[in-house]
């Protein structure tokens, strides 16, 4: 492919050693840990940062990472030989230190997984999950408070709102919950400390190979001090894209101006699909619920988008329910005509100011559904396993969009953690959703090891 002339021919404004493309709680967990790794470096004075995290939206972690559950995961749910399970055991550990460390709000309340006594399906699940949680916990040598435990029927009446029926409970004792905005403020915090810098309002347009580093417009007028949106040039030795909602975006301008003309097939394991998640809150303070609550997730043969419509508590004792998980659709089918363009020719034309990413597409999907049918399916969603419910005081609170990867089968597929053909320092984290969260300092290690950093944090 032909690279943009005009492009090639700019004098970089910054120099970086590491460049970060999105500041979600997965680009400052990464940004943090390289930032670690090069505060002492004796070549810092060859670079503007050491590392530089870029961020298109006003605030940092606008999007995924602040519209969640917020819930510090046990690493249940996943395929055992997965990057998801294997980086939420690791994540869960390192998260607990990092935030007794360094004061981030937590709390370690636990996770009761819920059967009905009368389904046989449900109670081999959580056998089965039982079994083959035992052997993770093993394999990856976690302390006893990881592994899975049936609750008795005297423990079981904790919580007295639980219906009778769901007699049957496996207690995960290192689940927690986290307040992500503190987390991730904690984290840019200590970025800036490590000599390096978190910028919002740069949206990146292109990326071109620009001999053995790489050459990245950034439309910021954060960068540029200016009012009005100018252009920046980056010369970065690496770049990592956890760009989250807008990862396939970046991962197709690497693709088709890096490795374009020897492959010019885009991967498909890169394609995104979004899915919209309500969460309502219950306006009764004084209903009690002590632990979080998911039910067994449906039998969907492999298909589950989510896990079910579940009960969880904030750090002030606020219960809210959900998500739920609805398809909005691929987003090749959704926005082909912006994915596809061609961002050489972009830059050579008047579009080339634009701060419009895939994640200002999706912005109309974020509207409510404040229907009395969205709110009868949470209702008796969760009248399967708690009594007493008023649906009166069931309120719609917020949305949350989560970029997922899924496999010719329709099977909700791994985290894609990998360097973009052939370029050793172009690294894409696509389709990082849940566990992401708790799996986010771990990704911040395996990522280092991917750079040839041997050494992993552990932030005790």
């Amino acid at each position: 492919m032909k690279l943009s002339s005009s492009l090639l021919t700019k004098t970089p404004d910054l120099k970086v050693k590491h460049l970060i493309i999105g500041s979600g709680v997965i680009g400052l967990a990464t940004g943090l840990r390289l930032s670690q790794e090069l505060k002492n470096s004796i070549n810092n004075s060859i670079f503007d940062y050491n590392t530089l995290v870029i961020e298109r939206n006003k605030f940092i972690g606008q999007e995924t990472s602040s519209r969640n559950s917020e819930v510090i995961h046990a690493g249940l749910y996943y395929e055992e030989n997965s990057l998801k399970t294997k980086l939420c055991c690791f994540g869960n550990n390192l998260l607990y230190n990092f935030c007794n460390k360094y004061q981030v709000p937590f709390k370690k309340i636990g996770k009761w997984i819920i059967a009905n006594g009368n389904d046989d399906y449900q109670i081999n699940y959580l056998k089965q999950m039982k079994d083959k949680t035992d052997k993770i916990f093993e394999r990856y040598q976690m302390s006893n408070d990881m592994k899975l435990r049936f609750l008795s029927d005297k423990e079981r009446l904790q919580e007295v709102n639980l219906k009778k029926d769901c007699n049957v409970v496996l207690f995960s004792k290192n689940t927690g919950i986290i307040n992500s905005h503190e987390l991730m403020s904690t984290f840019r915090n200590l970025i800036i400390e490590n000599e390096s810098d978190v910028i919002v309002n740069s949206c990146v347009t292109n990326i071109v190979k620009y001999k053995d580093k790489y050459l990245v417009q950034v439309n910021s007028p954060s960068l540029t001090n200016q009012s009005t949106i100018e252009p920046i040039y980056i010369l970065a030795d690496t770049i990592i894209n956890c760009a989250g909602l807008d990862s396939e975006r970046i991962a197709r301008i690497g693709w088709n101006n890096i490795v374009g003309e020897e492959d010019n097939q885009f991967p498909s394991d890169y394609e995104l699909y979004y899915y919209k998640g309500h969460y309502f809150k219950y306006l009764d303070r004084n209903y009690n619920v002590n632990h979080l609550l998911y039910p067994v997730p449906p039998d969907t043969k492999g298909l589950v988008h989510g896990l079910g419509i579940h009960a969880t508590l904030d750090l002030n004792g606020n219960l809210k329910f959900g998500p739920d998980s609805d398809c909005i659709g691929k987003g090749s089918d959704l926005f082909g005509n912006y994915l596809f363009r061609n961002n050489n020719e972009r830059i050579d034309s008047n579009q080339h100011l634009s701060m419009e990413t895939i994640s200002h597409l999706l912005y109309p999907y974020y509207k409510v559904d404040l229907s009395e049918e969205k709110k009868e399916i949470f209702y008796k969603s969760i009248s399967n396993y708690l009594m007493d419910i008023d649906k009166s005081k069931l309120q719609v609170d917020y949305v949350g969009i989560r970029p997922k990867l899924k496999s010719k089968d329709g099977k909700i597929r791994d985290f894609v953690i990998e360097k973009l053909k052939n370029e050793n320092r172009f690294i894409n984290l696509i389709g990082i959703e849940s566990p992401g969260l708790t799996s986010c300092l771990a990704i911040g290690n395996y990522v280092a090891n991917l750079l040839g950093y041997s050494q992993d944090y552990d932030f005790k």
